[in-house]
């Protein structure tokens, strides 16, 4: 059976000025019993990074993905990002989960 959890490690909120990169941390955890891989699929307007690829994991295994997002230079104070990233299982392409950062310019 394929099946994962994720879970934003700190906040999903992060502040910073124009031109700073944030680094959000997601735990990955693989709670089925096959070793798994996963795609990683990102929504965002800001300049965000993360691997295309994820795994694998043994069943029972955990990892940790960073996703990191640049403030533009040009963004003025409370202008706001929402990175969704979409994680699917490559063993099971129905699973998948999401999560929302949100970024801010200070």
């Amino acid at each position: 059976m394929y099946d994962f959890d994720l879970e934003v490690v700190a906040s999903t909120n992060q502040e910073g000025y124009a031109g700073d990169v944030l680094n959000y941390t997601l735990a990955i955890s693989n709670v089925g019993n096959i070793t798994d891989n996963y795609n990683i699929e990102i929504s965002a307007t800001w300049g965000t990074t993360a691997p295309l690829t994820f795994g694998p994991l043994l069943p029972g295994e955990d990892g940790e993905l960073v996703v990191v997002v640049t403030i533009p230079l040009d963004a003025m104070s409370g202008d706001q990002d929402v990175a969704t990233l979409t994680i699917t299982s490559q063993g099971n392409p129905l699973i998948s989960k999401a999560a929302s950062l949100t970024s801010t310019a200070i």
